[in-house]
């Protein structure tokens, strides 16, 4: 995806005002090498495709009707090559349109893996209530470790090399409990985004924050905005070793979001790709929405 497809997605998925983390330009940026992503048209309708893997997202428009005119092309495009259409994905809002239009037209599947999981955004940004008492007390201690010697800072050119460095290292491990169940070339693939990222962020329209302990980088979140009302987090990195980093910097960085855009009301934190440890801690923040996704197959007796 060059930089022009992506100030095109950039305001097609901004106006869309949607909440899953496939919604989220910066967030298909990261890993439109490892799918390949291309804007394309469908019926004068935005549709995003992964090349790599012959796979369409549902249509980027609110707008049904439009909507199924597009799969409607995909779907006669597909037959005419002897191809199945697959798109994936899709939310229940996507799903119930595309039942209702091509009934006995698709087979679908739910995909847990792919759930995105969504807060409040004040919830993050507080850590108030008792369900939180666990987060709070896991920051006390870095508080009681690290007394007034941290500070939370904007990602900028001034701070960059520090975080790129704190990132090599967090890249090169490979036996803390977060990477268990990471498959190498996905780190990779997040890697070189990353470093992308770092270096674009204005260009990019990226937000990012880090922490620093003793003048050390330990933790650093980048995103963006979704919508009007919503954020994604689209890389979030800790050092494990030191307590209390990851709660901080979930903390910090959703106050930090929500004081440069008050009218945030949810963050997505993405998915968690299968793995057990991962998803422990995303339901450790208690979600206010567990968004499903669901992947459509078409049906056709030439396949």
């Amino acid at each position: 995806m060059d930089r022009e497809q992506y100030s095109r997605l950039q305001k097609i998925l901004f106006e869309k005002g949607g909440r899953a983390s496939e919604d989220c330009a910066l967030s298909l940026y990261a890993w439109s090498k490892k799918y390949g992503y291309e804007l394309e048209g469908r019926e004068g309708v935005p549709c995003l495709k992964k090349t790599a893997y012959e796979r369409w997202q549902f249509p980027l428009t609110t707008d049904s009707e439009a909507a199924v005119r597009a799969i409607s092309g995909l779907l006669s495009e597909s037959e005419a090559s002897g191809k199945q259409l697959i798109m994936d994905r899709i939310t229940p809002e996507q799903l119930d349109i595309m039942k209702e239009n091509f009934p006995g037209r698709f087979t679908y599947t739910e995909n847990e893996d792919d759930f995105d999981y969504i807060y409040r955004i004040t919830d993050l940004a507080t850590f108030a209530g008792r369900k939180y008492s666990a987060k709070r007390n896991h920051i006390n201690r870095f508080l009681a470790e690290y007394g007034d010697d941290w500070r939370a800072e904007a990602i900028s050119g001034a701070n960059a090399s520090a975080c790129r460095h704190f990132a090599e290292k967090w890249y090169s491990k490979r036996d803390v409990p977060e990477l268990q169940g990471v498959e190498t070339e996905t780190l990779e693939y997040e890697r070189g985004a990353f470093m992308d990222i770092i270096e674009n962020m204005d260009e990019l329209g990226a937000e990012g924050l880090a922490i620093f302990a003793r003048g050390e980088c330990i933790a650093l979140a980048i995103g963006a905005r979704i919508s009007v009302c919503a954020a994604d987090v689209v890389i979030e990195k800790a050092n494990n070793a030191v307590q209390g980093a990851y709660p901080l910097i979930q903390r910090e960085f959703a106050a930090y979001l929500h004081r440069l855009y008050p009218e945030l009301e949810f963050i997505n934190r993405e998915n968690d790709l299968g793995i057990a440890g991962m998803r422990r801690s995303k339901l450790s923040l208690y979600p206010c929405e567990i968004l499903k996704k669901y992947t459509a197959e078409s049906i056709d007796s030439k396949y």
